[in-house]
């Protein structure tokens, strides 16, 4: 966990922005459900992607992996909205999150809220869903929205 958090830390800090408009590939809503003892999440985000691994007996490193579409409005520690380029990461399940039906090539779209602490992000997949094959997805450097006028 403390690798995969040196790596979201250094991806984000490379999210790009090119003022292009566009619709956002991902949302972020408030949250007010709590995780046991992390409280309330600092946002939940919902972005799809297409599996790249999934967890698989005999093969102790493997996980749940999505590379998934941009998330613009993807906010750090202190709130700021800088934005995730797409990118492959793996993401921890909630108990109880199955992937039953989900295999590697499938498209799915994924909701995970993230607590920000001292450590860096925290976060877990809350929900799956599996989306039709031939959905589109669209993976470019993010687009966080301009700030100021």
């Amino acid at each position: 966990m403390k690798s995969l958090t040196l790596l979201l830390l250094t991806l984000f800090g490379l999210a790009a922005c090119d003022g292009s408009p566009a619709k956002p590939a991902a949302t972020a809503t408030p949250s007010k459900t709590a995780a046991p003892d992390k409280g309330p999440p600092s946002a939940t985000y919902t972005v799809r992607g297409k599996v790249v691994d999934v967890p698989t007996p005999g093969r102790p490193q493997s996980d749940f992996q999505l590379r998934h579409e941009a998330i613009d409005t993807f906010a750090d520690g202190s709130g700021k909205v800088v934005g995730m380029g797409s990118m492959t990461m793996a993401f921890p399940r909630a108990p109880g999150v199955s992937l039953d039906g989900i295999a590697v090539g499938d498209i799915v779209e994924i909701t995970f809220p993230v607590w920000w602490g001292k450590s860096g992000p925290d976060y877990h997949v809350t929900k799956i869903v599996k989306l039709p094959a031939d959905t589109p997805l669209e993976f470019r450097a993010a687009r966080p929205p301009k700030s100021g006028g």
